[in-house]
């Protein structure tokens, strides 16, 4: 995986992405499970590979419904890294 710089959008996800977000989201896009909206229209969100773009790839980590074929509960999809280059957190596609 490419690694990319985002700017934090106060609400737990980024913008401004490097451009090598573009890259992520395509291959991300072939291994994608797409999932329809839940229950919850708030927090169970539609993910599909057509719409998958920076601002869904944000939200669709923070509510958890980012997963990819292949990947268990157990492998980080995104780990985020603080200003000193330390993790902070690793985000896993089932929080």
């Amino acid at each position: 995986m490419l690694p990319f710089l985002s700017e934090y959008n106060d609400y737990g996800g980024g913008e401004n992405s490097h451009k090598n977000i573009g890259y992520i989201l395509d291959g991300l896009k072939q291994q994608l499970v797409e999932m329809p909206e839940g229950e919850n229209q708030y927090h169970d969100i539609p993910v599909s590979a057509d719409k998958l773009n920076e601002e869904l790839f944000f939200n669709a980590v923070h509510e958890g419904r980012l997963k990819i074929n292949g990947c268990t509960d157990a492998d980080p999809l995104i780990e985020l890294i603080d200003d000193y280059g330390k993790s902070k957190k690793s985000k896993s596609q089932y929080e």
